[in-house]
């Protein structure tokens, strides 16, 4: 069950637009602050792009914006049984709860860590 329900959520996420939005946002938003001198996410003036302050710092407001790609991502997950009546009629069903749940929130957690990976 967990496999179906991890190989579920990942076809799930991966066809939503949302993903491919996220993706793309992370991956542009720091390439671009690194390349262009409009954009500054990490130091400027006589700070090296790949010092560490201005490693940290952009670190630290990626990091800010990945809270609300978690929430997009975990939060939907979470929700969408209860949001289509499907809970009542899953756990009337001799299944374990642990495995379904676990294998949903392993599906978003690799969805988040694969949008985390865009980032170059």
């Amino acid at each position: 069950m967990l496999m179906k329900m991890f190989a579920f959520e990942w076809r799930y996420f991966t066809r939503q637009p949302s993903f491919y939005v996220t993706s793309f946002i992370f991956f542009f938003l720091t390439f671009f602050a690194t390349i262009s001198e409009n954009i500054q996410l990490g130091g400027g003036g006589n700070v090296l792009y790949n010092g560490p302050f201005a490693i940290a710092q952009t670190l630290l407001i990626m990091g800010l914006f990945a809270m609300f790609l978690v929430v997009n991502f975990v939060a939907s997950t979470a929700t969408r049984n209860e949001t289509s009546k499907m809970s009542e009629l899953l756990y009337s069903k001799p299944i374990n709860p642990l495995s379904y749940q676990l294998g949903r929130f392993l599906g978003s957690f690799a969805i988040v860590a694969t949008v985390f990976a865009f980032v170059p």
